[in-house]
């Protein structure tokens, strides 16, 4: 199972189960979507390692096509134009390792939301067990 798969699951469990979870629960839940999130931040980083990767790909593509072109007789505007619309792979492959970096940093994000709800959670079980 992916690691978004079982950060989402345990997320789930603690929506359906958030007033009902005893302390020792909760913990367990945060120590859980703590792990998770750890190794999902790796997935995020090789995410945008893949992003920046595509698009230094696609600029030097660019550049490469258009040199090219210019040499060939077209001028330069003209060239860089059709440079562009003749590496469309690679900027349909850079859109793409820019969006999977955008969605995993969102679902990042929301689960650290979501352990700083569950922490404050436990503070607050902790605070009435201990009037």
């Amino acid at each position: 199972m992916a690691t978004i798969e079982q950060i989402t699951e345990v997320i789930k469990s603690h929506q359906e189960n958030y007033k009902t979870l005893s302390g020792d629960l909760l913990m367990n839940c945060q120590d859980k979507l703590t792990t998770l999130i750890y190794t999902f931040s790796d997935e995020v980083a090789t995410a945008y390692e893949q992003y920046l990767q595509a698009k230094l790909e696609r600029k030097m593509a660019v550049v490469d096509k258009q040199e090219a072109l210019i040499e060939g007789g077209f001028k330069k505007t003209d060239a860089q134009v059709r440079a562009e619309r003749e590496c469309e792979e690679y900027y349909k492959e850079e859109n793409k390792w820019d969006a999977t970096y955008r969605r995993y940093k969102m679902l990042l994000d929301t689960a650290q939301d979501v352990i700083q709800s569950i922490r404050q959670r436990i503070s607050q079980i902790k605070k009435e067990k201990s009037y």
